[in-house]
C-alpha cells in the first residue's frame, strides 16, 4: 500500500521519502537537527510541535511545507479562501495574540505582513494561486546580544 525509503550519509544527514496512495512526503534531517519537510496531496503536513502558539495558522488550510533551520521555523499553508480574506486573518489575529504589524503591502494578488513580539521577527506572505492561496510564515528568534 505504502512505502517508506530513509537514506542516511556518513555524516548524519538523513533524507526520508514516504508515499501511500497519491500522497507523499519528504523529510531532511541535517545531523545538527535542522529539518525540512515537503507534502503533496490532500493530507498535508502536521504543525511542527516547535511552531509558536501566539502565531496563527489559517483555519481549513493544508500545510504544504515546515522547516526548522537553527534559530528560524517557516510553514507553508495552501488555502482555498482568497488573499484578502487571508490578509485579514492574520492582520486581526496578529494584533490579538501582541505582536506589533510593522509593515502591511497588500495587492489584489497578494500581501506582505511583517511584524515583531519581544525577541522574534515575523514574515508572512500571502499570494495568490489559481485555486485559493498560499500561505508563508518565517518566524526568525534573535539570538540574544
Amino acid at each position: 500500500d505504502g512505502s517508506t525509503t530513509t537514506v542516511t550519509t556518513p555524516d548524519g544527514k538523513t533524507t526520508t521519502v514516504r508515499t501511500q496512495g497519491n500522497e507523499s512526503q519528504l523529510t531532511i534531517t541535517g545531523a545538527d537537527g535542522s529539518t525540512v519537510q515537503v507534502a503533496n496531496g490532500d493530507e498535508g503536513l502536521k504543525v511542527p510541535s516547535n511552531f509558536p502558539k501566539d502565531v496563527p495558522v489559517y483555519a481549513g488550510a493544508a500545510v504544504t511545507t515546515t522547516a526548522t533551520v537553527q534559530n528560524t521555523v517557516t510553514l507553508v499553508l495552501k488555502s482555498p479562501d482568497a488573499v484578502g480574506k487571508v490578509t485579514s486573518f492574520y492582520k486581526e489575529q496578529l494584533k490579538t495574540n501582541e505582536w506589533t504589524v510593522e509593515a502591511a503591502v497588500e495587492t489584489p494578488d497578494g500581501s506582505l505582513l511583517t511584524g515583531q513580539k519581544e525577541n522574534r521577527v515575523l514574515s508572512t506572505s500571502i499570494a495568490k494561486e489559481d485555486t485559493g492561496s498560499l500561505i508563508s510564515i518565517t518566524i526568525e528568534t534573535k539570538k540574544e546580544q
